[in-house]
């Protein structure tokens, strides 16, 4: 069961659900006068909360539960036949670096162009560098980046959250050419092996969504845990 931890929290409005049509969402966020922190952060990620940008926050909605945090415990991970495919063929095709430090500026037009052609339909688009912004980076958190290469052309980069006990997968874009390679699978388990290289237990995915097709991807990473009536449940 998650260790217990102390903070004020605060509730959002009701809005329209922009994963599943006819729904409706609410959040739980980490209140403003709160100072958000690693600290706080890596505690509330094992109580199903996602950094979005500034943001610490978890699914409170009235009457949904269709957003179930999920993690892997990566020592005991192990690959599909079929994303051991993808493993070798990006292993063959490309090269990956991990830095601490982006610049930010010149990998937007790569965001840009893969949320206006992968998510053209969802709420992401249209694309605004305040938004980009907004998203991916923070304050008080420095992500670390999984940069994929094809030679020396940056095709990918995977925005990656590094905590004393854990890693947490913010977000992956790349370039929508390289889809054959299926750059979204491969960061992902170059996420997983960079989490078993430092010794970290856990990779967070965020939320499975079984009734949105962009989101019910993550149950395919076996095994997995999903955070349920408190408790962490693992899945073979």
């Amino acid at each position: 069961m998650p260790e217990s931890i102390s903070v004020r929290l605060g509730i959002t409005q009701t809005i329209p659900c922009q994963y599943i049509d006819g729904e409706f969402e609410r959040l739980v966020v980490l209140a403003a006068e709160e100072i958000a922190d690693d600290f706080k952060y890596r505690h509330l990620l094992a109580h199903g909360f996602r950094r979005c940008g500034d943001s610490l926050y978890a699914p409170h909605c009235p009457e949904c539960k269709a957003c179930v945090p999920i993690r892997i415990p990566v020592q005991d991970f192990k690959p599909s036949r079929s994303q051991r495919r993808v493993l070798n063929a990006g292993d063959r095709a490309l090269t990956i670096e991990v830095i601490d430090q982006l610049d930010r500026s010149a990998v937007y037009p790569l965001y840009k162009r893969y949320v206006e052609i992968r998510h053209a339909e969802s709420s992401m688009n249209p694309v605004s560098y305040e938004q980009y912004e907004n998203f991916l980076f923070s304050h008080w958190h420095q992500p670390k980046y999984l940069c994929l290469y094809d030679e020396k052309t940056l095709v990918g980069i995977a925005v990656t959250d590094y905590l004393e006990d854990s890693l947490s997968a913010v977000y992956t874009f790349f370039e929508p050419e390289y889809d054959k390679l299926s750059l979204g699978t491969y960061a992902l388990l170059k996420q997983i092996e960079f989490a078993k290289s430092e010794q970290k237990p856990f990779l967070y995915l965020g939320f499975q969504i079984d009734k949105c097709a962009a989101m019910n991807y993550k149950t395919r990473y076996k095994p997995y845990q999903m955070l349920e009536n408190g408790h962490w449940n693992q899945y073979e």
